[in-house]
């Protein structure tokens, strides 16, 4: 369960801002569209980022995923002497050598952490984790290439401490202790570890990143092909999409040398009352493409209680469509599955849909700095007012300001 995102100094990012999926104190839609975590915690089933093209929201979604590639898949793809490929805020002379910040908030096999990192092409500059259990208190805090902190708790750091004194077993300096711990007690028994507890989160993490959604179809087809609850489930779920499909029905070629090719069907009727295939590719728009392509990752994440972002989300598909989608993430979503999603679709800007802790505004400054906003910062909005009106009026900002096109026109 995500908590709170925090980025700074990352592309369009400068100073910090922070994505919440903490309720705040209002009463809208309470029973829906929250839940309740750790400690009677309200947490947020969805939340949704509107703003002007070049705003910043997508670097949000790519800063998540920067964050778990800095995890995954750091330590084992660069060399120790390898740059590291972040990308700090570049419209000031103050940022652009300076280290970005990452922090996450989570809650994990029934813990609370708060993990993060600040780093630069050269380094990792600092590295922290914390828990919290009663109070917080740090399991480990790392200061360059030392660990400053190493809390009792954290037993696979004071047996990291112990190897260190004993082999030449360094932290290096552009990986992260976690992902270092990851490699050290992989195959361990099964006791429980924090660092386990901080990777295992991250793996659960879902992302589509904008309009690539290559990515996104090869787990549907992986699915198919390996699963054939999913196979039901997805014939359950395409039908009450009103896209004029029947059933999916995939053929694979498993005797192929280069592993396996495959053809996703789709069954229709004919006005003769006959069933015929098409092919999904060839004769289905690109709507019905792409929720044929996100739907295991869209399935997968309400049946496992996970999280996804969701960048352009509501490209080419229709607004009655994107609403239905979000509306899965509501009410009926008994595991309190997690979503949040980049969108330009003013239709869902309703009071009967969101929460206004649920709707969030990324702005472009000035000096080209993303700042990022929650409706429920927003102070005398009156009961039953229209979100959608006063987004397009301009009064909540993040909309684009258009100059003056009659001398182009000329």
């Amino acid at each position: 369960m995500l908590i709170n995102f925090t980025v700074g100094n990352y592309r369009s990012i400068k100073e910090p801002v922070t994505l919440s999926m903490e309720a705040v104190g209002i009463h809208e839609l309470e029973e829906t569209n929250t839940f309740v975590a750790l400690k009677k915690e309200r947490l947020l089933k969805s939340n949704v980022i509107y703003g002007a093209n070049a705003s910043g929201k997508s670097n949000l979604v790519r800063a998540v995923s920067f964050m778990r590639y800095c995890l995954e898949t750091m330590s084992t793809e660069l060399k120790p002497e390898e740059a590291i490929p972040i990308e700090p805020f570049l419209l000031s002379k103050s940022t652009a050598t300076e280290p970005s910040f990452f922090e996450i908030e989570f809650i994990e096999k029934e813990k609370r952490y708060r993990y993060g990192f600040t780093l630069d092409a050269k380094k990792i500059h600092a590295e922290w984790l914390f828990l919290t259990s009663g109070k917080e208190f740090p399991l480990f805090i790392r200061e360059n290439e030392n660990l400053t902190t190493v809390s009792p708790q954290f037993e696979e750091g004071k047996t990291w401490t112990k190897m260190t004194k004993k082999t030449n077993l360094r932290l290096r300096s552009n990986a992260l202790f976690i992902s270092s711990l990851g490699q050290l007690f992989e195959g361990a028994p099964d006791k429980e570890l924090h660092s386990h507890n901080v990777r295992d989160w991250f793996n659960k993490v879902l992302i589509i990143p904008g309009l690539f959604d290559a990515e996104a179809k090869g787990l549907t087809i992986k699915a198919l092909r390996e699963h054939n609850s999913f196979a039901e489930s997805l014939n359950d779920f395409i039908p009450k999409l009103d896209l004029g499909i029947n059933k999916i029905a995939p053929v694979f070629n498993e005797d192929n040398e280069s592993g396996f090719e495959y053809k996703i069907q789709t069954e229709h009727v004919t006005e003769d009352n006959e069933k015929i295939f098409l092919d999904m590719e060839q004769n289905e728009s690109e709507g019905t493409n792409k929720i044929f392509s996100i739907s295991s990752l869209l399935l997968g994440v309400l049946a496992q209680g996970s999280i996804l972002f969701f960048d352009e989300f509501d490209a080419r598909l229709h607004p009655l469509l994107t609403r239905r989608l979000l509306e899965l993430f509501h009410g009926a979503n008994t595991r309190n599955a997690q979503l949040v999603v980049v969108s330009h679709d003013t239709n869902l800007l309703s009071p009967k849909l969101l929460r206004r802790d649920q709707i969030w505004f990324a702005e472009k400054e000035k000096n080209g700095a993303t700042r990022l906003t929650s409706l429920a910062e927003f102070k005398k909005i009156r009961k039953g007012e229209s979100y959608e009106r006063n987004y397009i009026d301009g009064r909540y900002g993040a909309i684009p300001y258009l100059g003056d096109f009659s001398p182009w026109e000329k």
